[in-house]
């Protein structure tokens, strides 16, 4: 189940890239215009990559039983947060990259 989660997530972050890359796209955008764009859409990746961390550090323990994986409760633990904190840290590279588009 939680890998199902996180292969959601990262479906829906690869979804608003490919969106964000058609916006950028547009025709006879000003570069002021363009710029905020990117400057929007970087402060989205951003917030979510925030989400995605705090998701991962303070999900109480109460959430973790529930989850049947066979191993015990500190792999559990590890298990959560190394997919949502890649998931946090694959949003705040996009973010980054976004920014890179900036025009001069």
């Amino acid at each position: 189940m939680l890998i199902l989660i996180a292969f959601f997530i990262a479906a829906l972050a690869g979804y608003a890239v490919l969106l964000a890359v058609r916006m950028l796209k547009k025709p006879g955008l000003s570069k002021s215009a363009f710029n905020e764009r990117v400057k929007y859409m970087a402060a989205g990746c951003d917030r979510a990559s925030t989400a995605c961390f705090i998701a991962a550090v303070v999900t109480p323990e109460t959430q973790l039983t529930q989850i049947e994986l066979g191993v015990s409760s500190d792999a559990k633990r590890l298990i959560f947060f190394a997919v949502w904190s890649l998931a946090a840290i694959a949003l705040h590279l996009t973010g980054n990259n976004l920014l890179s588009r900036i025009r001069d």
